[in-house]
């Protein structure tokens, strides 16, 4: 919502959670107005009718909800953002069993290009290395995390 805010200008108010559910379970209850997720965690709400996609934030149409325009088909080219998911590990993990996780999480991923599988990932999927991922979360997020008002900083 706050990227939303900043390019656009709209007077709204970001309401944080924890998740996805909950600020879900919200818009569906009509406490809250509105949200952005993850397609295919929008997606039972939207099938179901409790929900209307507005919008798209990738470059192309979701294969999930082709009706449903992007944001910048809409005159907002600046909204298009990926949506990630990380797997962590703590400080200090031996390198061995890093890079053990890695390739078993990489191989996994394979399933989700398979032409069987339902075409909600699919075409989106992509391994990132540990150091992509980093160069991937820099590139716009020092703008959007100062224009919110925020601060950034890495853990030494």
């Amino acid at each position: 919502m706050e990227l939303l805010k900043l390019e656009t200008g709209m007077n709204i108010v970001h309401v944080p959670y924890k998740g996805a559910a909950g600020a879900l379970a919200d818009v569906v209850g009509g406490h809250v107005q509105a949200t952005i997720a993850a397609v295919q965690t929008a997606q039972p709400h939207v099938l179901s009718g409790k929900l209307r996609g507005i919008g798209v934030m990738s470059a192309e149409r979701s294969q999930a909800f082709p009706e449903v325009p992007t944001l910048k088909e809409q005159g907002l080219p600046q909204l298009e953002v990926e949506t990630w998911y990380g797997a962590f590990a703590p400080a200090g993990t031996p390198a061995g069993v890093v890079a053990k996780i890695n390739s078993d999480l990489n191989l996994l991923l394979q399933d989700f290009r398979h032409p069987e599988y339902p075409q909600l990932w699919g075409p989106f999927v992509k391994n990132l290395s540990s150091i992509d991922l980093l160069l991937n979360v820099g590139e716009g997020g020092s703008d959007l995390i100062r224009g919110a008002g925020g601060t950034r900083s890495w853990p030494s």
